[in-house]
């Protein structure tokens, strides 16, 4: 649970720092997608 709500606050501290650069948090959060949709097929 504090692993959990410390990676949270990481994220949390990391969106707010990156508010500005949103397109760019955006990307990187759908290239992320991508590579978990990969691997979810590949292990299938």
């Amino acid at each position: 649970m504090t692993g959990l709500t410390r990676t949270l606050l990481i994220f949390f501290d990391l969106a707010w720092r990156l508010r500005i650069n949103f397109p760019y948090l955006y990307i990187v959060a759908s290239m992320m997608l991508n590579v978990r949709l990969q691997v979810h097929i590949e292990i299938h």
